[in-house]
């Protein structure tokens, strides 16, 4: 059991018509769930925002979004009160930030979200390191694996690579702080450009 200090949240995938969206999120409201993500599909702007407006519990979403345009949207008309870009979907870091300061001086939160593994995570700690407004952000895992299913050997500048009461030191300097075993990059052959 977790008890009352775990906090949740949901992400819908854009499984529900309106109705079904409200009957489920007044249910996730009885129980106290932080937020409710993308209950409508992602591009269901209008949907989305009955959605919102017939729930209390907050509202997130945005990461399948790929054009500023939609975020500009999204955060002026707070169809969503936690904004979500993914950070590979979105195009990187100095986008999602354009869409982290446009939340903040609105006065909302953005979670970023990173729609795959490989060394995201580490992209994505480096993000939220900076980012205004971010309060929880998705963390898929402390290492990756390749094509053949072999943990990819990563070293961080800043060790221990690891969670400690919830908290995850920033890899610091070049590289995006970590550096991959060199025997390991050995075994793989060059791809020709």
């Amino acid at each position: 059991m977790f008890g009352d200090e775990i906090v949740l949240m949901i992400d819908g995938n854009g499984t529900y018509d309106v109705k079904e969206a409200i009957r489920i999120g007044k249910i996730l409201e009885e129980y106290n769930y932080y937020f409710y993500g993308e209950p409508i599909p992602w591009d269901w702007y209008e949907e989305q925002k009955l959605v919102e407006l017939a729930l209390d519990i907050p509202m997130a979403g945005g990461e399948e979004e790929f054009g500023i345009h939609a975020f500009r949207y999204l955060i002026g008309n707070e169809v969503f009160q936690i904004v979500q870009p993914d950070l590979f979907y979105y195009a990187g870091m100095i986008r999602a930030m354009q869409v982290a300061r446009m939340a903040e001086v609105a006065g909302l939160q953005i979670t970023p979200h990173i729609s795959d593994g490989g060394l995201g995570y580490v992209y994505m700690l480096q993000m939220v390191s900076v980012c205004p407004a971010a309060e929880y952000h998705e963390f898929k895992m402390f290492h990756t694996c390749d094509a053949n299913g072999t943990v990819v050997p990563v070293e961080s500048n800043t060790e221990p690579f690891e969670s400690i009461d919830g908290t995850i030191k920033v890899p610091m300097g070049p590289r995006l702080g970590v550096k991959i075993d060199p025997e390991y990059i050995k075994t793989h052959d060059g791809v020709s450009l």
